[in-house]
C-alpha cells in the first residue's frame, strides 16, 4: 500500500511539473504544428495563394523558389507575431532563418506527438534548445576557425593488425 501511495504522488508531481513547463511554453510562444503540408509561407500573400486551393502545381513552385515550406505535424514552432484579424501567425522554426507565416488553425496550443512519437520541447527540437538556430555546427574538426585561414592538418590513423 505504501509503494502505491508513494508512486501516485511522484506522479502527479511529474504532471504538475509537466503543466508549469507547459504553461511557460505558451507564454514564450511555442506551439505545436497541427498539419501536413506546404502551409508555411514566407509572406501573407503566399500563404493564401496556397491555402486557397491554388493547387499541386502552384505548391511546387513556391517551394522550389522556397516561398513556402513544409510544416510536419507535432513539430514544436515559436509564434513571433499574431494577427488574429487576419487569422495567421508568423512564426520561426528550427533550422530556418527566415520567419514564415501560416494559419492560427494549423498551430495548437497542445503538445502533439511528432512522426518519431514524442512531444518537441525546445530542448528536444533542437539541438542548442533554441528555435530558428542551425542543427548544424559551427565548425568540423580539423577546421581552421581562422576566416581565410589554412585549414589544420590532422594525422590520418594508422591501421592496426591483428594476429
Amino acid at each position: 500500500m505504501r509503494f502505491i501511495a508513494c508512486t501516485t504522488f511522484a506522479f502527479l508531481l511529474m504532471l504538475d511539473g509537466f503543466s508549469a513547463n507547459h504553461d511557460d511554453l505558451l507564454k514564450q510562444g511555442y506551439r505545436w504544428v497541427t498539419v501536413d503540408g506546404p502551409y508555411a509561407c514566407v509572406s501573407v500573400e503566399d500563404l493564401r495563394k496556397v491555402t486557397r486551393g491554388g493547387g499541386d502545381e502552384l505548391q511546387l513552385k513556391l517551394v522550389e523558389q522556397l516561398k513556402a515550406y513544409y510544416l510536419i505535424q507535432g513539430t514544436m514552432v515559436q509564434v513571433i507575431k499574431e494577427d488574429k484579424s487576419a487569422g495567421v501567425s508568423q512564426i520561426r522554426i528550427d533550422g530556418i532563418t527566415t520567419p514564415l507565416w501560416t494559419r492560427n488553425e494549423y498551430l495548437s496550443r497542445h503538445p502533439l506527438k511528432s512522426i518519431m512519437g514524442r512531444i518537441e520541447t525546445p530542448t528536444t527540437s533542437t539541438p542548442s534548445g533554441s528555435p530558428g538556430e542551425s542543427a548544424t555546427p559551427s565548425g568540423s574538426p580539423g577546421e581552421n576557425p581562422t576566416p581565410g585561414g589554412s585549414p589544420a592538418l590532422t594525422a590520418s590513423p594508422t591501421p592496426s593488425t591483428t594476429p
